[in-house]
């Protein structure tokens, strides 16, 4: 009796897609960004959140508030904004 060999992608590709987009794009198949962020690692995600976190850090230390103040109004510790200022840039580069 010989062995039949089976396709792993057949099932796959069989499957319906009801191709429903996201909130960036309708559709899946016509989308204009290069990686699709429904799938976007957690890593990603919150690089791109620090780094809009980072901005207001430097923002708020040019307007003359202190480290302490910043801090505590961003939720975060008084070290992360220090690194943050000490960088003198948002992360995610």
């Amino acid at each position: 009796m010989t062995e039949r060999k089976v396709d792993p992608f057949a099932e796959a590709s069989n499957v319906c897609y009801e191709d429903t987009g996201c909130d960036l794009s309708p559709s899946c198949l016509e989308c204009p960004f290069p990686y699709c962020v429904k799938h976007e690692s957690r890593h990603v995600k919150g690089r791109r959140r620090n780094h809009e976190r980072d901005r207001q850090i430097c923002r708020a230390f040019k307007d003359g508030k202190s480290v302490a103040e910043i801090a505590g109004a961003m939720y975060v510790s008084k070290r992360i904004v220090q690194r943050v200022i000490r960088a003198g840039r948002p992360s995610g580069r």
